[in-house]
């Protein structure tokens, strides 16, 4: 009876061993099939956050190019005002030296004034266009893809 007890036990053993073995298999197939599906999952998300991203780069590259030709094209009127500005400063000084009277003097600030007064109020409706006009072109790109996602969802 002994000798059939200890078989007994070898064979529960060897029972147990296998279904052990088997379960272990088992938990590692379903562990590699859950974790292949994460992985799965997780290289679709990535690759539709790249997507995601990239329009919107290139979106920003859009509108950046846009916002900074039209900051070339303020600095440029800029430039050309002060041009004018130094020149009528300038011509002033000039018209100064040559004035015989405080009259002539008087007369000549005058205009002076009027033609700064008059091209700075000019200047400043012309910088204020440019701006707007700017400003709606480097936003176009960015409300165009805003939209674009709004009829999407």
């Amino acid at each position: 009876m002994a000798s059939r007890k200890a078989e007994t036990g070898d064979e529960i053993a060897s029972r147990m061993t296998a279904q052990g073995v088997s379960n272990v298999t088992e938990f590692g197939r379903r562990s590699t099939d859950q974790m292949q599906q994460f992985v799965t999952a997780g290289a679709r998300a990535y690759r539709d956050m790249t997507d995601v991203s990239k329009d919107d780069v290139d979106v920003l590259m859009q509108s950046g190019a846009k916002l900074a030709k039209g900051m070339q094209e303020i600095g440029l009127e800029m430039m050309q005002y002060s041009q004018h500005s130094l020149r009528l400063g300038m011509r002033t000084a000039n018209d100064l030296m040559g004035c015989r009277s405080v009259e002539d003097m008087m007369q000549l600030s005058r205009e002076f004034m009027r033609e700064s007064v008059d091209t700075f109020l000019q200047e400043s409706a012309r910088l204020l266009e440019i701006s707007s006009t700017v400003a709606s072109e480097a936003v176009h790109p960015i409300k165009e893809k805003i939209d674009q996602s709004g009829t999407r969802h």
